[in-house]
């Protein structure tokens, strides 16, 4: 009976264990600027922040620039880990975006103004930079940004998502292809 009770205990840790990997971690802005190597190779989403309408291309990295919702952009802030700056930043995670993410936004944003976002990323260490600039830079590369409208609703999202399952063609088998009566139910 204990090692029943054992067997499933871990089982129950292993499933438990799968689930959390597969999951997003909420975390907030200041604790990834403060603390990357806690977060390195593991898929967070920040809620609750606002993306810059800038942009800046260095090292071929896309630099997105992110603060706490309606904080300020100062050095203040800044050194508080509630702003990083759309520029390559040994001191903070630099947020970066892949070449057709940032075409897609450059496309979608205004000048002088700041979106409500949430971001998917997963941070990691610049190993391209370490080689040619003999530093550590941290980046958080940018897997999905969720705008919010003025309603409080997703209203676009960056990558644009592909057509869900449901709305994908239906899959025939090679059976129900040369079959008389037509598809199998």
């Amino acid at each position: 009976m204990r090692r029943l009770v054992c067997l499933l205990a871990a089982i129950c840790a292993g499933v438990r264990l799968a689930y959390s990997a597969e999951a997003l971690i909420p975390v907030s802005l200041p604790d990834v600027n403060n603390f990357p190597e806690l977060y390195h190779g593991i898929p967070i989403s920040l809620d609750q922040v606002e993306l810059d309408w800038k942009m800046i291309k260095e090292f071929d990295y896309y630099c997105l620039g992110l603060a706490v919702k309606e904080g300020e952009r100062n050095r203040r802030a800044q050194d508080r880990g509630e702003y990083t700056p759309p520029f390559l930043n040994r001191q903070r995670v630099t947020f970066v975006a892949s070449p057709d993410v940032a075409r897609e936004l450059l496309d979608r944003t205004e000048l002088d103004r700041t979106y409500p976002v949430r971001i998917r990323c997963t941070v990691g260490i610049a190993d391209d930079l370490i080689r040619e600039l003999g530093n550590v830079y941290w980046v958080a590369r940018v897997d999905r940004i969720d705008c919010y409208g003025a309603d409080g609703i997703v209203a676009w999202t960056l990558p644009v998502p592909g057509p869900t399952r449901a709305e994908a063609a239906p899959i025939t088998t090679e059976i129900e292809k040369y079959s008389d009566t037509g598809p199998l139910e």
